[in-house]
């Protein structure tokens, strides 16, 4: 009790989940899906991530997984609403076009990578069923699902795509031959902090022959209602809203006994009227120097923003996929084309003041003549075209086989442009007549900015090329004892350019506005392996270790330096530079038991996480870009433990509880960072969450159940510091609903305490400027945050067909 206490649980929730674990009644019903089995007390989940049907208890991969079931029950339609409720797992950025999630402290950058950034490569990845998405946790809506699966540790000889940090995968529900069938449902709510309201429409459509085809059409539309203010000169009030819209279509046809075919569309478009990161807020005036700016810190129960700062992203997906199966194994061939879009404004004056760089930015916004000024940026419009193909033999095995395996080949062409705009957004012609050419990205035939043209206009390209083969072999010693090897061995390739510059401020004799040869890199292989060993004590208990390794590719970037011999157009001198592939291993040993005849679940594990070459962000001195290195060792250790139990026939409780330790072991040029935690992660304590579902029928058979979803979030840490950590917070989710016959009504509340989380803050961000004389870094101008969305109050109204 002790280390609990110390670990920052408080007393009364470690002796009431000590009390549940003692005291078991009858049996719960754990996660149920379409794939669930109704045998025991506990009806158990089946997990497809090896390929096969396997029950969650019999599998030793780290995985957590949500059925459709408790989705729907609970209104969850985000990753990012449930992600801090899984153990090991942190919320970094909750924004509704980013979804950024660390798995097991596996970050280097504190809040993840942009989507529209190009050149920084993701630890995690995420799946449609055997689609491999964009790269980072994709935020697809997840409307129809039969479960979501988040793995952790590095996923390589079972996916076709290898992921470092771990993968979540959306498995949708299969089109029906039974018959036709449908959904439809609708909800409205109102959210704290906001004079707006959110309202939702979804559901689908299944179509059969009921012979050898069917088809699932799977449409939404979510709008989402904003809470933070934007102040400055744009005066913007509940500017952060998100509309999402999208439609899923997934046809199945046997062409015969033994060979289907199965094609998939995805198209889901994203807008925000603001990115939604809080900072600290400033009185618009004409004032030109930001030290002499008074800024008011950001409060996170009335959070606001100083620029208005929209966006969308938009996401297609095309696949096919051909099943034969045979009589010892299963061949599959999937296709699949994708294509996103995604398109940041970003105000620059984060950037470029007070170094000067942009002169004549008004740091209160407002020229000498009182009218509004600002100079804006871009992240994008980014591009990415993605192809990947992959084939994959699966053994066809019964419970008297000894030997498993299954084998793969995976290729993948992913092609990326980004784009970077730059413009005016002023009335004040004056204003801009007298800054003439005094200005980077100013010439004298930049005649059209001031009617708002674009400035500044080049695509950056960072293309890759994989080809893999992977496998697993699993041998079955005895009844008990399982032994599963696999190998990964990929071949890659970058190819990293600038275009040519597009804006009016081209200097035809200066290369460096010109475009670039491709910097192509050689084909470099990289293995892989994991080694699993099972071994069942009984027919409740089983044990299990295995050691995983992963890695991220190499790539290259660019930066720029003072031209030593300058001329008008040629100030700076265009550099590249290169970095290596970062590994890691993933070391980890558990118990997976049922007790009670089945009316408990009591699964445990430790992991040890040894990541070198890590690839890190940085401002060289000098040099103006921030550049991906790589940075030294570290080591990131936990446990991570779930329990499930029942107090009564229609009560069921989930307790998952978490704690992790990292720290930097070596560092070649940045002594300081020795010792520190991961960025953007809990260290050093405790993390647990606490699902609660209860079941009834009242009078006139209607069917009720209260949920009820209890997360604590821990401290997390900002970049490379153990200074001025996010407070811990928690919050409370409820959800009753009533059904009978074909409609169900809901009453729901998310964070129902209306706490104020902060998710992600910014002290010692590497490349801002210094904190202000006297101030601490909330008085930086430039420090933001990441928040969690306040009480959220409404109905949902279904009916099934």
């Amino acid at each position: 009790m002790s280390i609990l206490n110390n670990g920052r649980i408080p007393k009364y929730v470690a002796s009431t989940a000590a009390g549940l674990l003692l005291f078991v009644g009858a049996p719960p019903t754990m996660a149920q899906d379409d794939e669930s089995a109704d045998e025991g007390p506990i009806e158990e989940v089946i997990v497809t991530a090896s390929k096969r049907d396997v029950n969650l208890q019999d599998s030793s991969l780290a995985v957590s997984v949500f059925t459709g079931d408790q989705l729907d029950q609970r209104g969850i339609r985000d990753l990012t609403d449930i992600v801090s409720a899984i153990p090991g797992i942190d919320l970094s950025e909750p924004t509704a076009t980013e979804s950024i999630i660390i798995i097991r402290g596996m970050s280097t950058n504190g809040r993840g990578y942009h989507r529209a950034e190009i050149w920084r490569q993701q630890t995690n990845t995420s799946y449609l069923d055997d689609i491999v998405l964009f790269p980072g946790i994709t935020p697809l809506k997840m409307v129809d699902l039969a479960r979501v699966e988040v793995f952790k540790g590095p996923q390589g000889t079972i996916f076709g795509k290898s992921a470092m940090a771990g993968a979540a995968r959306y498995v949708s529900n299969p089109p029906d031959m039974d018959g036709m069938s449908a959904n439809v449902t609708v909800s409205g709510s109102m959210l704290a902090s906001s004079d707006d309201m959110s309202n939702q429409i979804e559901g689908f459509l299944n179509l059969t022959n009921e012979e050898n085809m069917a088809v699932r059409v799977t449409g939404y539309r979510h709008y989402n209602a904003g809470f933070i203010d934007v102040l400055g000169v744009y005066d913007e009030p509940d500017a952060n809203w998100e509309r999402t819209q999208g439609v899923r279509v997934r046809g199945l046809w046997n062409l015969m006994d033994n060979v289907s075919l199965e094609g998939t569309i995805i198209d889901q478009s994203t807008d925000v009227g603001d990115v939604g990161r809080p900072q600290g807020t400033w009185a618009a005036s004409t004032e030109q120097s930001i030290w002499n700016v008074v800024i008011d810190p950001m409060d996170p129960d009335d959070p606001k923003r100083q620029f208005l700062e929209p966006g969308d992203t938009s996401e297609k997906v095309m696949s096919a996929k051909v099943t034969v199966d045979f009589d010892t194994f299963t061949l599959s061939a999937i296709g699949a084309d994708m294509e996103n879009h995604s398109f940041f404004v970003r105000n620059v004056m984060w950037e470029c003041l007070p170094d000067g760089w942009c002169n004549g930015v008004p740091a209160g916004g407002l020229t000498e003549n009182g009218i509004p000024a600002t100079l804006n940026f871009t992240e994008g419009p980014s591009e990415r075209g993605i192809e990947t193909f992959e084939v994959r033999a699966i053994s066809s095995t019964s419970e008297d086989d000894k030997l498993q395996w299954l084998a793969g080949a995976w290729l993948e062409n992913n092609n990326h442009r980004r784009g970077a705009l730059a413009w005016w957004d002023t009335k004040d012609h004056e204003f801009l007549a007298s800054l003439g050419t005094g200005w980077p990205g100013a010439c004298a035939e930049a005649t059209g900015w001031m009617d708002g043209a674009h400035i500044r206009n080049r695509y950056q390209y960072n293309n890759s090329d994989e080809k893999a083969v992977y496998g697993e072999v699993a041998y079955k010693f005895t009844d008990q004892f399982v032994f599963t090897g696999g190998i990964r061995n990929s071949r890659l390739r970058t190819n990293f350019y600038r275009g040519a510059r597009t804006d009016p401020c081209i200097n035809p004799d200066n290369p460096n506005h010109g475009s670039e040869p491709p910097h192509t890199s050689d084909w470099i292989n990289i293995n892989t392996y994991r080694f699993n060993v099972d071994y069942h004590v009984s027919d409740d208990i089983m044990l299990f270790a295995f050691a995983a390794s992963g890695y991220r590719p190499g790539g290259r970037n660019f930066f720029s330096i003072p031209n030593p011999n300058p001329t008008p157009g040629n100030e700076r001198i265009a550099m590249t530079s290169d970095y290596d592939s970062d590994s890691l291993w993933n070391w980890e040993a558990g118990v997976r038991s049922e007790w009670n005849e089945g009316r408990l679940l009591l699964n445990a594990s430790l992991y040890r996480i040894d990541w070198t070459d890590m690839q890190q962000p940085e401002f060289r001195p000098g040099r103006r870009g921030r550049e991906l290195t790589n940075i030294g060792k570290s080591r990131i250790s936990g446990f991570e433990g779930m329990a499930i139990l029942a107090l009564e026939n229609n009560l069921d409780l989930t307790l998952n509880l978490a704690y992790k330790t990292g720290e930097v072991l070596e560092h070649p040029y940045q002594p300081r960072y020795i010792g520190l935690p991961m960025p953007g992660s809990s260290s050093d304590s405790w993390q647990y969450s606490i699902l609660a579902d209860w079941r009834t029928t009242l009078a006139n058979n209607i069917d009720t159940e209260l949920n009820f979803t209890f997360r604590q979030v821990p401290p997390r840490y900002g970049h490379w510091t153990k200074e001025h950590p996010t407070d811990e917070y928690t919050v409370l989710d409820g959800n009753a609903t009533f059904s009978r016959d074909q409609w169900s009504v809901s009453v729901f509340a998310r964070n129902m305490l209306d706490n104020r989380g902060v998710t992600w803050q910014t002290p010692y961000y590497p490349g801002w400027p210094d904190i202000p004389p006297g101030g601490d870094w909330q008085n930086q101008f430039v420090a933001y945050y990441a928040v969690i969305r306040p009480r959220s109050l409404g109905v949902t109204l279904s009916y099934d067909m």
